[in-house]
């Protein structure tokens, strides 16, 4: 066997068969624990905060525009799991008023150590064939990965900590940004936040400009869209939370993780669009139309590791009184304390979705859909 023969059949089988092995094991771990997770994660999030008002106070810090968890490769590489979260003014890295805290991110590195592991022992199989450096530049290719769930998780957690009082009390620029990604390098925004609330003609101008479609972490916070038309626009990450969008219609659009909580989408008609991850907590969503959406959860393949989000699609304590699910994909999805007089879910693909016990019973699902879906016991009735 030749090295290339020799490095090409260990990448195809100890490699690829091990990394997914490692990703579903993280997949269902994330989820298993998400809630200790992220009340981790606000922790450190609420610490920074403190630390900014703090030098805020003291004159020693300005208005808060970036905020960005960062990671050393070299530093993941030899165990060390722990991120730095750094906050900037709007100098970015020209701020030289350091505020930084750190974030434990092991629950999704450790994987990674064991894969390295796993790779180095693999290897000396093929005696004389494979070097360290063949194991290393696998283990720094893959870190991407890890980075998916960090990333994922952090938009899942800072949907609730831009809610504590901490963040509300430092003093930041009209917008600000958060990143996760490598140190020195601006990495992939997880949250965006707007200090104004977009008037009725704001709006209007704003999706009236020729062209524009992408509004990709737009925020749309208490506005008033009721009555909008919204086509083929990817408002993936946008948050909507506490706004009305009464009547509103929007077709073929990317709303992936979209944040709609607390809205009032009464009568809406939102279908034919991709809502994985989306949540539509306390929302009200009452003879509202989701006809046919993409909103299903799956786990990882190995083609796509980092697609659909691993956090489901949640309706939980929203008020879905007459609406409409029919032939839409709601696999995992999450209908626990929601209202569910007269909701419609023919056709609807609802495998491993979650509702109450008290409410199974009060709607009309089919025996496949029954067999499928999980019911969750605590207030039998």
């Amino acid at each position: 066997m030749t090295r290339d023969e020799a490095l090409r059949h260990w990448l195809d089988t100890a490699v690829t068969d091990k990394r997914m092995e490692l990703m579903l094991a993280l997949h269902r771990e994330v989820l298993a624990h998400r809630d200790r997770l992220t009340g981790e994660g606000i922790e450190s999030f609420k610490q920074l905060c403190a630390d900014i008002r703090r030098m805020q106070d003291e004159k020693r810090k300005g208005k808060i525009k970036y905020i960005h968890y960062s990671i050393l490769r070299s530093q993941i590489l030899i165990g060390d799991h722990r991120c730095r979260i750094a906050a900037y003014d709007a100098q970015w890295h020209g701020d030289t008023s350091t505020c930084t805290a750190e974030y434990d991110a092991g629950w999704a590195f450790a994987k990674l150590d064991e894969f390295k592991r796993h790779l180095s022992e693999t290897s000396k199989k093929y005696v004389g064939k494979l070097l360290p450096a063949d194991v290393a530049v696998v283990v720094q290719g893959d870190i991407v990965w890890y980075m998916a769930y960090l990333i994922k998780l952090a938009r899942y957690a800072l949907r609730e900590a831009v809610r504590t009082d901490e963040f509300a009390a430092i003093d930041k620029e009209n917008e600000l940004f958060i990143y996760v990604g490598e140190h020195r390098d601006r990495g992939e925004l997880v949250y965006r936040y707007e200090a104004r609330t977009k008037d009725v003609e704001t709006l209007k101008e704003m999706f009236s400009e020729s062209g524009r479609s992408e509004y990709v972490y737009e925020v749309f916070h208490g506005a008033n869209l009721s009555g909008m038309y919204f086509q083929l626009l990817n408002l993936s990450f946008a948050d909507f939370s506490e706004s009305a969008l009464v009547g509103s219609l929007c077709l073929g659009c990317g709303l992936i993780a979209a944040d709609f909580r607390g809205a009032n989408l009464q009568g809406a008609d939102l279908s034919n669009n991709i809502l994985h991850g989306a949540s539509f907590r306390e929302a009200n969503l009452q003879s509202a139309k989701l006809e046919h959406i993409k909103a299903g959860m799956s786990f990882p393949s190995q083609e796509q590791l980092h697609i659909p989000p691993f956090m489901e699609t949640s309706f939980a304590g929203a008020n879905l009184e007459q609406a409409s699910f029919r032939g839409a994909e709601l696999r995992g999805a999450d209908f626990r304390g929601a209202v569910l007089t007269g909701t419609s879910f023919a056709d609807t693909d609802l495998a491993g979705a979650m509702f109450r016990a008290s409410d199974v019973k009060r709607l009309d699902l089919t025996a496949e859909q029954l067999e499928h879906i999980i019911i969750d016991g605590s207030d039998k009735a």
